[in-house]
C-alpha cells in the first residue's frame, strides 16, 4: 500500500480533498515506549514533506487501545509539535479520548487545541467492562465537548461517525436504517452546536 501513497494523495488533492487520515502507529509492549516514538520520526517527516508538496494535510486519529499510539494523546502530540498545525494535525476523536481519559478529555483537547484539524463525533456506552458505540444522544460523550471547542474558538470541520449499526449494507432495510440513524445523529449534533 505504501508504494501507492503518493498516487492516492495526488488523486485525492486533484479531486479537492484537503485532509486525509493517515495510518496508525502501534506499540510493541515488549519494548521500551520512548525509542519507538523516536523511531517513527523519519517516517512522519517523509509523510509530512510529501503531503506539503502535494498540498494535502495528514491527520492522525487518536484511537483507544493499549497498543495504539495516540491513545493517551500526549505521545503523538510530542511528535506533532515538530510541525506547524497546518502540516500535521489530529482528527480528534472525542469518543476514543473519553474511553481512554474518562474525565480528562478537556485537558487533552486543550493541550492539542492548535493541532485540531477535524473534530470527530461519535458516542459510546459502557457495558460488561467494554465500551460499545451508540447513537450520539445516548452515550457518555455530551455537548460539553462542543462547548469547549467553542470556548477555544475552534471552527474547523466536523466528521460524524455512525458506527453502532449492526449488519451489512446489502442486508434488507440496512440502508434505510443507516439514513435514519444519520439524520437522528446529525440533528443531535446540530442541537449541540446551537
Amino acid at each position: 500500500a505504501e508504494q501507492h501513497t503518493e498516487k492516492v494523495l495526488r488523486t485525492a488533492k486533484a479531486l479537492g480533498v484537503r485532509y486525509y487520515r493517515m495510518n496508525y502507529f502501534r506499540y510493541d509492549l515488549s519494548k521500551p515506549i520512548w525509542p519507538q516514538l523516536e523511531s517513527w520520526k523519519p517516517q512522519l517527516k517523509e509523510l509530512v514533506a510529501l503531503s506539503k508538496e502535494i498540498g494535502i494535510q495528514p491527520l492522525y486519529q487518536n484511537h483507544s487501545g493499549k497498543t495504539n499510539a495516540g491513545a493517551p494523546i500526549w505521545d503523538v502530540y510530542t511528535l506533532m509539535r515538530e510541525y506547524a498545525p497546518t502540516e500535521l494535525a489530529f482528527a480528534f476523536d472525542i469518543m476514543h479520548a473519553t474511553v481512554e481519559g474518562s474525565e480528562s478529555w478537556p485537558l487533552e483537547v486543550s493541550l492539542v487545541r492548535d493541532y485540531l484539524g477535524v473534530a470527530y463525533f461519535k458516542n459510546f456506552s459502557f457495558g460488561d467492562g467494554k465500551h460499545a458505540t451508540c447513537p450520539l444522544a445516548d452515550g457518555v460523550v455530551k455537548k460539553d465537548y462542543v462547548a469547549l471547542l467553542k470556548k477555544l474558538g475552534w471552527s474547523g470541520p466536523c466528521s460524524l461517525h455512525i458506527e453502532y449499526l449492526k449488519g451489512k449494507v446489502n442486508d434488507p432495510g440496512y440502508l434505510e436504517e443507516a439514513i435514519k440513524a444519520t439524520k437522528t445523529d446529525f440533528a443531535t449534533l446540530k442541537e449541540w452546536w446551537s
